[in-house]
Parts: structure tokens; sequence; C-alpha cells
């Protein structure tokens, strides 16, 4: 892997502010059967959004205009069943809903309803019970995150039916918990995968076969590594630690286009999000409130839906208003916002950003 560029954002730097407009806002229609009990990610293919529900074990189907059209549940022990569900991706090759158990496990359901089955072979893993995430690369090659094993990164190649390459040395530590787990480390940017170790900030573009260091991100003084924690006990606090010593981290979203690279990351209790301007490297600060303990809504903000434009996945319609209260044109959508009750399903929102 090559070295890669390291861009500087001191988090407590008055950078100047990036605006943002909203270009559109999509209500997922609330029924008894399309309730999404927590959201913690999307999709969207071929003019429909494919959610993530990870209370209730299943993938929830809504139409471009948000209209809920069915949902996909396979819980069980048998074929094409799953106990449970780390995370979902679309194959375009062919053309599947894939579902991943973490325990080692991706259930295939055809998207096609010409298909004469409902589900190609399941894929298994019988040597791994811990696959985060997964995505894939082309037909044949597909790429796992674990985020509990030594090393975070592993290349499946289903002709051979065998993980052909392991890399990303893990630098995790137990602290009581294994943070951002729901969060797919993969994202896009038009045909290219980008992969990011959430961990220490770093991004690769996703090879065939290995990954090239693409950029990291550093925070100065506030910059944290697991290795400076030394020998800790089962006492140790980890988010005292984090806010006595002023540390950044995790890493909770990272969004990009040809002009922009973003990132959200937690410091002290909210996640606050950062813009670089790739045409000369300016920092700017993301003008989405940084309210107390707003990562229980910003979490999931960008999770699958980076791709080509920015999107964002509001999970908690019960703060809409709050997470969209400095988008400039927001009086542009008071009627609508207005019309949103707390326990509405999740929203996506479209926007631009403008200095």
């Amino acid at each position: 892997m090559d070295s890669a560029p390291e861009y500087l954002i001191e988090v407590d730097r008055e950078y100047p502010v990036m605006n943002y407009y909203i270009e559109e806002i999509i209500l997922l229609e609330m029924t008894p059967e399309s309730a999404v009990g927590k959201g913690e990610k999307i999709l969207e293919y071929k003019g429909h959004y494919y959610i993530l529900d990870y209370l209730m074990h299943d993938v929830k189907k809504f139409d471009a205009a948000g209209q809920y059209v069915s949902t996909y549940d396979f819980k069980g022990r048998g074929a094409h069943e799953y106990l449970t569900l780390s995370d979902i991706q679309i194959n375009p090759w062919a053309e599947t809903l894939d579902i991943l158990d973490p325990r080692g496990k991706i259930v295939r359901h055809r998207l096609n309803s010409k298909s004469s089955t409902r589900f190609l072979d399941d894929i298994r893993f019988p040597d791994m019970r811990q696959v985060s995430h997964f995505a894939w690369i082309d037909a044949n090659r597909m790429i796992l995150n674990s985020v509990n094993l030594p090393f975070l990164i592993r290349f499946f190649d289903m002709e051979a039916d065998k993980v052909v390459k392991t890399t990303v040395k893990s630098n995790l530590v137990r602290v009581g918990f294994t943070p951002i787990f729901y969060n797919s480390p993969f994202l896009y940017l038009e045909d290219q995968m980008f992969y990011i170790n959430y961990f220490k900030s770093d991004v690769f573009e996703v090879e065939i076969d290995d990954l090239n260091s693409s950029f990291s991100f550093y925070f100065g003084e506030n910059n944290f590594e697991f290795e400076e924690l030394g020998e800790i006990d089962e006492q140790f606090d980890f988010n005292q630690y984090r806010r006595d010593h002023h540390k950044v981290f995790p890493t909770y979203n990272v969004f990009l286009n040809q002009d922009y690279i973003g990132i959200g990351v937690r410091y002290q209790d909210a996640i606050h999000h950062f813009i670089r301007r790739v045409s000369d490297g300016q920092t700017f600060r993301l003008n989405f409130p940084a309210y107390f303990e707003n990562f229980m809504d910003f979490q999931a903000f960008a999770n699958g839906l980076h791709k080509d434009h920015f999107r964002g996945f509001i999970k908690n319609p019960a703060e809409v208003k709050n997470i969209l209260a400095d988008a400039k044109n927001k009086d542009e959508y008071k009627d609508l916002l207005d019309r949103v009750d707390p326990e509405d399903n999740p929203l996506i929102v479209r926007y631009r950003l403008e200095e």
C-alpha cells in the first residue's frame, strides 16, 4: 500500500463555515408494515430504497417517492435464512439483494421478478464468524470487513471459494465496547470504491486484490491512537478518557464528490462535520449542528447513500428540524417539515454545498 496525503483538521479552530441547501426531502411512508425500528443503512438501486432495519432484523423496500413496497424477512436457521444481519448490499451483476449474517453467511434474494427462483445459493464463510460488512468488487470478488478480528480486511474469491488476501492490521484495544459496528466502511465516487478504516481515519482505494492508500485525516493534539492507552483494566472508562484528553474518536462518516471531501467525527459529546475543498485544500466547518449527543442522530447519516451526490439519512424524525436548522433554504420546506411527526419513518435529504 502506497503512502498517501494526510489532511490536518484542528477541531477547535474557527474554520470558515460551509453552508448547504436542501434539494430534496423524501418522507418514507409510515404504515404498520413499513415502520422502521432502527434504520442503520440505506441503499438505492433502480429507483428503490432498501433499508436495513437492525431492530426488526429485516430489510424494507420503498420506491423513489418514499412509498412502501415490501419487506424482506428471512429469519431462521435454514437455507436462505439468517439468524441476524449486520449489512446489506446490492449485487448488480447477479441482481440480488444480499443480506449478511455476521456468523459467516450471505443470503442472496433475486430482485428480478421474472426469475424462476427467489434465491441464489447462500455464500458461506466456514472459517469466519465475525464478518461485519462486505461489498462486491466485481461478479467474482468481494471485500469483507471484520471489526473484531486481528486483521480488518479480507478479499474473498467466489470461484476459489476462499479468502485470497488478508490485510489492514487492527489496532483496536478492548475498552468495553466496539464502536461504529453499524457503519459500513465502504463508499463510492462514481465507479471507484473506497474503504475507510474508522479506527485510524485512513481512506483507501479498493482494487481487485489490494488496497491503495488514498488519504487520511489527522487531528493534531486531539488525535487518538489506541496505542496511547497502554495497559488498561476492566474498570477503565474510555468515554471519560476521551473527554478528559480532548480526543477525536471515532470517525463516523466520510463522504465525497469531485469537489469536496467531508468527514464527521466525535469530539467531546457530539459529532462535528468538516469539509475539505479538493481544488486548494481549504478546510471548512460544515454547518450541521453539533448539539449534545447528536451522534444518536448523525451516526448513520451517510451510511450507504454516499454516492454521486450528498444525501443524508435522518433516522430520528423527532430531530429533523434541529438537524436541518441551518439549511439556507429551510423555509422552502417549512410546510413539509411541519407535517413530520416524531413517530414517522426516517427521511432522506439530498443537499448541495455552497460557500
